[in-house]
């Protein structure tokens, strides 16, 4: 018995289990971050970007101010997504991952916030991405 050749069939987005590696529109200011920060979740972190773009130059001043005020103590700024719909909340953090005990790492922080964060990050931004750290 033969059968007939094989024909590519392309499987709905909601029967596939792999997400695209790359959203199908991509943001040009997105390539911009990959230098500075590693992801976690880089697809959900694009997504949320093609909705707010108005975040990414937030996003990239966060990071020359990260290493302004950790310097070498900042060995890594990861962004990530996180999104909860039972709070009807979505976001993204910039972690830094530091080397530092955590009380120190949470002092940086705070001079972070007050040097820098708390003045040119309006509220509204500020709910939408936000600035932890993760101590070793």
């Amino acid at each position: 018995m033969s059968y007939p050749a094989a024909v590519p069939v392309e499987i709905p987005a909601r029967f596939s289990d792999r997400k695209p590696a790359v959203p199908r529109r991509t943001i040009p200011k997105f390539d911009v971050l990959k230098p500075l920060y590693t992801f976690k979740n880089s697809f959900e972190v694009e997504k949320f970007l093609l909705q707010y773009k108005d975040l990414i130059p937030y996003i990239i001043e966060t990071h020359k101010q990260v290493q302004k005020i950790f310097g070498k103590n900042a060995l890594e700024i990861r962004l990530e997504y996180a999104g909860d719909p039972e709070e009807d909340y979505d976001g993204l953090f910039a972690i830094v991952k530091t080397n530092l005990p955590a009380k120190e790492s949470l002092d940086l922080l705070d001079k972070f916030d007050e040097e820098w964060f708390l003045e040119n990050v309006s509220r509204e931004v500020g709910l939408q991405f936000t600035v932890e750290v993760e101590s070793l």
